[in-house]
């Protein structure tokens, strides 16, 4: 019975583990994935500026 104790409570240790380090990562891919989105955000913005001075350039 100890033994049966023992393996559950090193089961248990190991879920809580993996499910820190996957709240972990989850935070770091959540980071990454709004940091290219702003990149992209930022991209756009700075192409339809380029592009509206451009068109009162011309006109």
């Amino acid at each position: 019975m100890t033994e049966l104790a023992l393996i559950g409570s090193v089961m248990v240790e190991l879920a809580l583990f993996m499910a820190e380090l996957a709240f972990q990562w989850r935070k770091k891919l959540m980071n990454w994935c709004v940091s290219i989105l702003d990149f992209f955000n930022n991209w756009i913005q700075l192409n339809l500026d380029f592009f509206f001075r451009e068109i009162k350039f011309r006109f």
